[in-house]
């Protein structure tokens, strides 16, 4: 039972370990989204011995230390370079036979009848060569497994322990990545609080941004302009309902400002606002001695006239001063922003 444990143990930190690398793709950095960060690039070069060294580990589970430094440089050799040499021989060996079979319909169907067999039967062979070499060294490999686990009294019952932990651990790879696929807006969000940890800190004020909120960029200049904007998203498993076959994927863009100080009276514009009569709700919160108003309206375009879907929100807020706040996307998500607002506080 042990052993067993150390393997899905070794399997399941290994996933957990590339997740965590895969995953930090997508995630900005305080200088800005659209470069990459000096991380994110070392991580991506990386995965040209991470992804082979997963088939390396499970190459010593089960085979055992037989061979397994050998066969370890010829899994990171092969992973590494020979998938894209492999994927350009095989083109060319199946480009050649078919220009040749080409060449030969377009001469003489006679010629063409004597070839096919001979272009499909030479195809078969080489593949047939190749599967049989496999074999023939996994059964070595499973040989030498097999001998030293008898020689070192190895009982039935942890024989049996080492499937089990071997079947548990060939499941967690697959489950990983179905729960990130499944979660993964709120992977995504927990992950950019991560990254930027004070992006809730704007000049003036302070912002609780929800843990499953992405954040995708947060600047604080010397003047007191500031911005916190990113993307509010929930997974599938929450949403399955809302979720179409033309990909929807229920994100909505949302942002907080601040403009910057204003030494002569304090106070400055803070954006467009709608006019009244696109206005579908209006909410008031108090931050401190000021107060912020958000307005719930309908977008209107000039050429097609009101475009807005009933599933669909956008949201400006103002304060008249400093602060100002903005949403757009789906209305489920519009009572969570405005949790939000409420929680912004002013410093002293």
């Amino acid at each position: 039972m042990r052993k067993a444990l150390i393997i899905i143990a070794a399997v399941a930190g290994y996933s957990l370990l590339e997740l965590g690398l895969l995953l930090s793709f997508i995630v900005s950095h305080p200088v800005g989204y659209a470069d990459p960060s000096t991380f994110q690039r070392v991580a991506g070069w990386a995965q040209i011995l991470l992804i082979p060294g997963l088939a390396a580990l499970w190459s010593r589970i089960m085979y055992g230390p037989y061979g397994w430094p050998r066969r370890t440089l010829m899994i990171l050799l092969a992973g590494s370079f020979g998938v894209p040499i492999a994927v350009i021989a095989a083109l060319i060996a199946i480009a050649i036979p078919l220009v040749l079979l080409v060449w030969a319909f377009g001469v003489s169907h006679f010629l063409f009848a004597v070839l096919l067999p001979v272009v499909v039967g030479g195809m078969a062979f080489c593949l047939l060569a190749v599967v049989r070499k496999s074999g023939r060294w996994s059964a070595q490999a499973e040989a030498a497994r097999w001998l030293v686990e008898r020689q070192s009294g190895v009982s039935p019952h942890d024989r049996k322990w080492r499937i089990r932990g071997i079947r548990v651990a060939s499941c967690i790879p697959s489950a990983m990545v179905l729960l990130a696929f499944l979660f993964l807006p709120e992977i995504w969000g927990m992950l950019s609080h991560l990254s930027q940890l004070q992006s809730g800190n704007l000049p003036g004020y302070e912002v609780s941004i929800p843990a499953t909120w992405i954040i995708l960029r947060h600047e604080n200049q010397a003047d007191g302009r500031s911005w916190v904007t990113g993307l509010a998203g929930w997974g599938m498993v929450r949403t399955r309902s809302q979720y179409d076959l033309q990909g929807d994927l229920t994100f909505s863009s949302w942002d907080v400002e601040t403009e910057p100080y204003v030494e002569a009276d304090g106070s400055m514009s803070s954006g467009w606002m709608p006019e009244d009569k696109y206005v579908i709700a209006r909410r008031v919160f108090t931050i401190g001695s000021d107060q912020l108003t958000c307005l719930d309206y309908r977008p209107y375009d000039l050429h097609y006239g009101d475009f807005s879907e009933p599933s669909a929100a956008t949201v400006r807020c103002s304060d008249g001063k400093r602060l100002s706040a903005s949403f757009s996307g789906k209305r489920s998500q519009v009572a969570a922003f405005y949790e939000t607002l409420s929680s912004i506080t002013p410093k002293k």
